[in-house]
């Protein structure tokens, strides 16, 4: 369908978030299924994850350029897999300028009017491995009516880099525990 029109159709851009969709939900198994694994079937499996959320966000870019989409789901993902992975990626400048630069893209989606929970999610998220605080990370969230989702899926996420050993005996074990308790009390999790 791209081939044959100059500009991306309502169509093309259908199939586009389909395929990102998609391909999101495939790395989100293998990520899942990862972690149930010994760590040399752990690596190969989270490597996998990583293939389908890069083919994810390749689509994903493609909408957000030519489509007006607003999803970063794929793109973040990718980063929380490659941290899963090797958690000494948090003190690497590359990671980090990654993250900064998917904090720019988030930060113009939601100036872009984008309020959706995992938008808001994915940007504390980020801020939060960039260093902020675990309050100033949430500090937008609680001006917003968020789904209750946005509180499990964070903590989920949190929770499994704690799992995997992010900031193990350090200062960001101690901030990441910090921002685990914070979302179980403010999204009232268990």
């Amino acid at each position: 369908m791209r081939r044959d029109q100059k500009e991306h159709s309502s169509d093309a851009c259908v199939v586009l978030e389909r395929l990102s969709q998609t391909y999101g939900s495939l790395g989100g198994t293998l990520r899942d299924f990862a972690l149930t694994k010994a760590d040399q079937e752990r690596q190969k499996i989270l490597a996998e994850a990583r293939s389908q959320y890069e083919q994810g966000n390749t689509y994903e870019d493609e909408r957000r350029k030519h489509c007006g989409a607003l999803d970063t789901y794929n793109m973040l993902q990718v980063m929380v897999v490659e941290l899963l992975g090797n958690s000494a990626l948090i003190n690497d400048h590359e990671f980090e300028t990654k993250l900064r630069g998917a904090r720019k893209e988030l930060e113009r989606q939601v100036n872009a009017g984008r309020n959706d929970s995992w938008a808001l999610a994915d940007l504390a998220l980020v801020n939060f491995l960039l260093g902020s605080s675990a309050d100033h990370a949430l500090a937008d969230i609680g001006q917003r009516n968020v789904h209750a989702s946005f509180y499990e899926a964070t903590h989920t996420v949190i929770k499994d880099l704690l799992s995997e050993g992010l900031g193990s005996g350090g200062d960001l074990g101690k901030h990441l525990e910090e921002f685990q308790r914070l979302l179980k009390r403010k999204g009232g999790l268990t």
